[in-house]
């Protein structure tokens, strides 16, 4: 049913059904007015039309068509995100980057790297036109070129040990919590390279970090003041795995 074809029936014929079909998806991101996602099975990354999430198989050669193209790289996909006007698919070696205004002039480029590591899709984090992220080597950062490798201060086996992580933005820096077999923790970072500091919850061990600029004292939570008191106004923000 592509709205271009008319067909008459005639005489009693059995009920018929009329149903809109959509791709079993893994992840989503959203945008310019469209839902993305991606299908591990079919090994596609599919766009839904122009403002309509319910739709994704229209194609009707307008701009508002929905869209797909299938990716050649091996292995599930494992995140998805949007960052500096570019929809990012991740698998645990590799990252598709699709850029465009419509479906005649989108364009993929894939690039083997650290992507996101499998259970970790709820570290994907972007602060200040960077995206951050846990692979399976550490947090990663992405700003348009290559992603680079950001948690070099932070205890390297401890970091290998974890199986699923989340993460988000608070005052221009961003806390990742991993989870490992043996316990979780936190780690804070601000955008810039090799920093980063500890934190350890109320419940749980957390291994120790490792070198001379993280920090594994616990801080209040909220902007803190010079004198390492909280401001006067506080933000909080609470985060569960």
């Amino acid at each position: 049913m592509d709205g271009k074809t008319t067909q008459t029936f005639d005489g009693p014929f059995p009920d018929v059904t009329a149903q809109r079909r959509v791709p079993d998806l893994d992840w989503l991101t959203e945008h310019n007015n469209r839902v993305w996602g991606c299908s591990s099975t079919e090994n596609v990354i599919y766009a839904c039309k122009l403002g309509d999430a319910t739709n994704w198989f229209s194609y009707r050669g307008t701009a508002a068509d929905s869209y797909a193209v299938t990716v050649g790289s091996d292995g599930a996909f494992t995140g998805a995100a949007t960052c500096m006007g570019y929809v990012l698919f991740f698998k645990e070696n590799g990252l598709h980057k699709l850029y465009g205004t419509k479906p005649s002039d989108y364009q993929m480029s894939s690039i083997q790297c650290s992507g996101v590591a499998k259970g970790a899709h709820q570290s994907l984090c972007v602060i200040n036109e960077t995206l951050y992220y846990l692979s399976m080597d550490g947090v990663m950062a992405w700003d348009g070129s290559l992603p680079t490798k950001v948690s070099a201060s932070l205890d390297e086996t401890a970091m290998s040990r974890v199986t699923r992580a989340a993460a988000g933005g608070l005052v221009g820096g961003t806390t990742c919590t991993p989870r490992a077999p043996a316990g979780r923790g936190c780690w804070c970072t601000t955008p810039r390279k090799d920093s980063g500091t500890r934190r350890t919850p109320p419940a749980g061990p957390c291994a120790a970090p490792g070198g001379s600029s993280t920090s594994g004292t616990k801080r209040q939570s909220g902007p803190q003041t010079g004198a390492g008191k909280p401001a006067a106004k506080r933000t909080r923000w609470n985060m569960r795995l």
